[in-house]
């Protein structure tokens, strides 16, 4: 959900400040107790600094637009605008 409305498109793009949390009524599935427990804490990734967490309510509030330097990419962007520039 994103600022309590119910979001239905993986691509959907969160804005300045915008709160993305788990519906209430999926807080209490197992995965997501365990989750918000912290369980696999030590597994997961660092933070961004573009990005407030709070893993016990099981919530994210996007702070400001990551720069680009900021996102990871697992390809080559170059590849890609080779082969659509066909």
């Amino acid at each position: 959900m994103v600022d309590g409305v119910r979001v239905d498109r993986p691509s959907f793009r969160v804005g300045e400040g915008q709160l993305v949390h788990v519906h209430s009524r999926s807080e209490t599935m197992v995965p997501l107790q365990v989750a918000a427990a912290g369980a696999h804490r030590d597994v997961l990734p660092a933070v961004p600094a573009y990005l407030d967490v709070k893993l016990e309510a099981l919530q994210a509030r996007l702070v400001r637009r990551p720069k680009r330097s900021e996102i990871p990419v697992t390809c080559e962007e170059q590849l890609v605008v080779e082969f659509y520039a066909r």
